[in-house]
């Protein structure tokens, strides 16, 4: 991934949200598609990639949300998760 790559979240109008406690339920309205994702995951596509983010950015605000640390391998797994997501139609380069 280049440094220079950066992710926003799909409009909020595409995703259909439920949930309780830490686990939540999303459908995608654009591909029809139901997802079953964590705490984490909503709040990376709904709090942090609310406006685009590069990954070192992306990682760092979910690391401080999530209380965990900010380390390589966290970055790596964002970005991994970043990956996938936009594969899905969750997350958009602008």
């Amino acid at each position: 991934m280049s440094r220079a790559t950066s992710w926003v979240a799909a409009p909020v109008a595409e995703m259909l949200w439920s949930g309780a406690g830490d686990d939540y339920v999303l459908y995608h309205r654009p591909s029809g598609k139901t997802h079953f994702v964590n705490a984490a995951t909503r709040q990376l596509l709904t709090q942090v990639l609310s406006e685009p983010r590069d990954l070192a950015a992306a990682a760092a605000e979910l690391a401080g949300l999530q209380s965990v640390p900010f380390d390589a391998d966290f970055v790596a797994q964002v970005g991994s998760l970043l990956q996938r997501f936009e594969e899905l139609g969750l997350v958009r380069r602008p």
